[in-house]
Parts: structure tokens; C-alpha cells; sequence
């Protein structure tokens, strides 16, 4: 147990660009997935969008949790307390709120009704459709904590088998929250121990390199997918890990930009709120083209991706001077509320040796 915590502890000290990069691309690549799909129920999205966003699958995901995991060392070998104090609590009540946001939002477009009734509310907090990552991450955390004492090398190697069976049955349960948690916590666990390597694979990229692992991961997906072995059991695996180092290589070579970085210090507010303003966007644009329209198709999801991450990170930007931090933050009640159920535990005062019996 304690070898696997050292690691961590001493990468924690780094600060290093690329992964805050990684965390921004991540959220962007999650807004352009959206705006396809939902653009493409409507019509509005031409085939080659939906044939690149499944491409990106093997990328997106995976490095969204390993984002995670990279940034979760501290608290995965910290005490309880910490865990649910700085994140369990944080992500049900954000999980839950949006909920309520999202199932309200979409009672008042018209033409949403796959989730919209009253039963629909209750239902999607046990049986997530929006936030699910959210809920995801809550659950890897609870996990990964409970972990602590096995061996990492057992916990990498049961998580690995675990989502290399779930990409295998291919979403057995049918659910992407349920679904997930065997699927994405391998990516997980690698971002909390493999910290240290990841972080050095990163560095070393060079841009030679690093071209060469993104070429690697987008040529292999073409050939796969052009013989329709793409989701084949084992290859599916195979490609979400090629397209993670094709994920790293490319977070890498960004991490100059700030405003990509800054996007990755903003990444729960956006992902908590950009749906909403593309299935509104979309509303928008069934007004004007009620048919759908083969030529718009070519170029919509662009700017419709566009508007819901630029309008996310407005919002995000926003609520702190309207005074609705709680709308993305842990409110002051709730923090109330968990520091009286689970109090600080005072070290017991040593007796004061001037003091005689």
C-alpha cells in the first residue's frame, strides 16, 4: 500500500501544461459530439460528421478519465473525510441539480420528448442520460479509495479485463452511466497510478513523435473501420488505447494555447450545461430548416458546437457575479450541512507535563 501511494504523492507536485490541455480537448471533443448527434436526429448533419465522431470515440472518452485520474492521486490515497468532502458531495449535488435543470429545460422545447414526463425525472437519477460522467466519477472515487490497500498492478489488471469485456458485449446493460463504470475506470486508474509515466510519455513526445502516434491511431482506425473490425472485441480495446497516447500526443502538442487550457480548468460547468444550449440551438435551426437541409448539413454541427461551448463557458464565466456559484459548486448549506454529520477529528491534546497528578 505504500509504494503505491509515493508515486502520486511526488507527481502531485508538478505542475506541467499538457494535462490541463488534455482536459480542455477532452471537454471540446465531448461539445462536438453532442452537437453531431443532435444535429443529426433532426437531419441536420451530414454522414461524414457522424462517420468522425465515431472515430473520435476511441479517443474522447478515455482521455476525459484519465484527465480525471491525473488529477485525482490526493484524494484516492487521502482520508475519507477529504473524498466526500471535495467530491462525492460535489458531484451528487451537481449531478442531481442538473438533473432538474436538464428534465426542465427540455419540458419547455418542443419536439424533446425521449426524455421529457413526469416519471422521466426520477428515473434518470438512478438511470443517468445527461451527467452521467458526473456520476461515473463519483462511483470511480468511492472505488478507487476503497482500492487503496491492493496492489495497483491487481487493480490495473482487474479494471483493464473489465473494459476490455464491456467494449466487447458492446454497452450490455444499456445504459451509458451503468455502462460506464466497468468501461472507463481502467483510463481511470491509469491517470491516478501512472501519473508518473504518463507525464513522462507525455514529455517526451516529441512533435516528430508525436505526429507519427496520431497518424498511427487514425490510420489503423480507417483500415479497421474499412474491414469492419473497428468494434471487434479486443480491437475495440486495443484502439481506445491507441487513441489515448493519439489523445496525449495531441494535448501535447496544444498545450500552448491557453485558451485550450483554460477550457480544462472549466471543464465541469461546460459539460454541465452545453446539452442545453445545443438542443436549443438545434430547436433554432428546425424552425428554419423544418425538413433538414442536405447543403446545411455539410456545416451546421460546426457552429452549433461552437455556440454550446462558447454559451457553457459564458454561463460558466457568469454565474459568480449573479451570485450562482452554487449552480457548479458545492452551496455553503449543503457544505453546512456535511461539516455538522461528519465533523473535523481534533488530535487528542497531550497532557502538559508541568502539570503533577
Amino acid at each position: 500500500m505504500g509504494a503505491s501511494r509515493a508515486p502520486i504523492a511526488v507527481a502531485a507536485q508538478q505542475r506541467i501544461q499538457w494535462p490541463d490541455a488534455a482536459r480542455g480537448m477532452a471537454i471540446v471533443l465531448v461539445v462536438f459530439h453532442h452537437a453531431i448527434i443532435y444535429s443529426a436526429a433532426e437531419g441536420l448533419a451530414a454522414p461524414g460528421w457522424l462517420a468522425a465522431t465515431e472515430m473520435l470515440r476511441t479517443m474522447r472518452m478515455p482521455l476525459f478519465f484519465l484527465a480525471a485520474g491525473l488529477f485525482a492521486g490526493k484524494y484516492v490515497t487521502g482520508r475519507w473525510r477529504s473524498v466526500f468532502q471535495k467530491k462525492i458531495l460535489l458531484f451528487a449535488w451537481v449531478f442531481v441539480l442538473w438533473v432538474i435543470v436538464r428534465w426542465t429545460v427540455l419540458n419547455l422545447i418542443p419536439g424533446v420528448d425521449s426524455e421529457t414526463g413526469i416519471l422521466q425525472l426520477p428515473l434518470h437519477l438512478v438511470w443517468p442520460v445527461g451527467g452521467w460522467f458526473i456520476f461515473v466519477l463519483a462511483i470511480y472515487f468511492v472505488l478507487a479509495r476503497c482500492s487503496v490497500g491492493i496492489p495497483t498492478s491487481i487493480q490495473l489488471a482487474v479494471a483493464g479485463v473489465a473494459s476490455l469485456l464491456w467494449f466487447a458485449l458492446d454497452d450490455p446493460i444499456g445504459n451509458n452511466g451503468w455502462d460506464g463504470v466497468p468501461t472507463f475506470y481502467f483510463f481511470f486508474l491509469v491517470g491516478c497510478y501512472g501519473r508518473s509515466g504518463i507525464l513522462a510519455f507525455g514529455n517526451a513526445l516529441s512533435v516528430a513523435s508525436g505526429i507519427a502516434v496520431v497518424a498511427g491511431w487514425a490510420a489503423s482506425y480507417v483500415a479497421l473501420a474499412h474491414w469492419g473490425l473497428a468494434d471487434a472485441p479486443v480491437i475495440s480495446f486495443a484502439m481506445r488505447v491507441l487513441g489515448l497516447g493519439a489523445g496525449i500526443a495531441l494535448a501535447r502538442g496544444l498545450e500552448r494555447h491557453r485558451w485550450l487550457r483554460r477550457l480544462g480548468g472549466q471543464t465541469l460547468p461546460i459539460y454541465l450545461s452545453h446539452t442545453l444550449w445545443i438542443f436549443f440551438a438545434v430547436w433554432i435551426l428546425t424552425l428554419i430548416w423544418p425538413g433538414g437541409d442536405s447543403s446545411a448539413a455539410m456545416w451546421v454541427p460546426l457552429p452549433i458546437a461552437l455556440f454550446g461551448l462558447a454559451m457553457a463557458w459564458l454561463m460558466a464565466r457568469c454565474v459568480a457575479y449573479l451570485g450562482a456559484n452554487w449552480l457548479f459548486e458545492t452551496p455553503q448549506w449543503l457544505a453546512g450541512m456535511f461539516d455538522r454529520f461528519w465533523p473535523l477529528s481534533r488530535p487528542i491534546a497531550s497532557p502538559d507535563p508541568t502539570v503533577s497528578n
